[in-house]
């Protein structure tokens, strides 16, 4: 499960340089960092290089996908979110493959960490990967469901700041979840509905246009943050 940390994590700091970068040069530049922090947590984990090396070759991959994502559209980007979708799954059913062996430099830190912390080093670096995860490539994810679905054409006017309050939602769903409270995660994305039903009330444009691409992007945000849910409790 860390070894599945790792890689929402190389993913997570791709889409956040990919995020202020445009140029070929910068783009590459990127998708070395994130095979570079692959590389350093797979180690750090206790994976040996042969499996190291198969991680990061599956992040350039994936890399690859991520940046095919920048400013896709239509037809498009129904491809690019189905392949990133399809490698997401393949690697969350396949985590139970990424064994480590022996104590590693992930586990001697883990268990410096004050309370039960560091009896679940695995947990720890799952939970961590999985948040950054969620703060900004999740991002990417649900724009290219709001780009690939027709009925869902972004209006002319839609309520801003759902970048900003959609990672904050994943991320305390997902947290209350793993906590054991969903009765609060549900009074979190309660809470947001009715607050931006207000807003989208006010703003100008086809108020049922809005509506409906508020609504599915904020079901496709909870529903990646409850993906994620299984296997930090596990």
């Amino acid at each position: 499960m860390n070894v599945l940390g790792v890689a929402l994590f190389s993913i997570a700091v791709l889409d956040a340089l990919l995020g202020t970068r445009r140029q070929a040069r910068r783009m590459a530049a990127a998708a070395v960092a994130a095979a570079g922090c692959a590389m350093a947590g797979g180690l750090a984990v206790g994976m040996s290089w042969r499996a190291t090396s198969v991680l990061v070759a599956s992040v350039v991959v994936e890399a690859l996908l991520w940046i095919a994502a920048r400013n896709a559209v239509g037809r498009r980007a129904a491809y690019v979110l189905a392949g990133l979708l399809a490698a997401l799954a393949l690697r969350m059913a396949t985590s139970a493959v990424w064994v480590t062996t022996g104590e590693s430099a992930f586990d001697r830190w883990a268990a410096s960490l004050p309370g039960t912390l560091g009896a679940d080093a695995e947990r720890v670096a799952f939970v961590g990967g999985a948040v950054a995860f969620l703060l900004t490539a999740a991002n990417t994810l649900v724009r290219l469901l709001l780009a690939a679905a027709p009925s869902s054409e972004q209006p002319r006017n839609p309520p801003g700041g759902g970048r900003v309050i959609g990672s904050l939602e994943r991320v305390l769903v997902f947290g209350l979840a793993v906590a054991g409270e969903p009765t609060a995660a549900t009074l979190v994305v309660s809470a947001k509905g009715v607050l931006r039903f207000a807003e989208v009330r006010a703003a100008s444009g086809d108020v049922d246009q809005i509506t409906e691409y508020v609504l599915v992007g904020s079901l496709a945000s909870i529903a990646l943050a409850l993906a994620f849910v299984p296997f930090a409790v596990a």
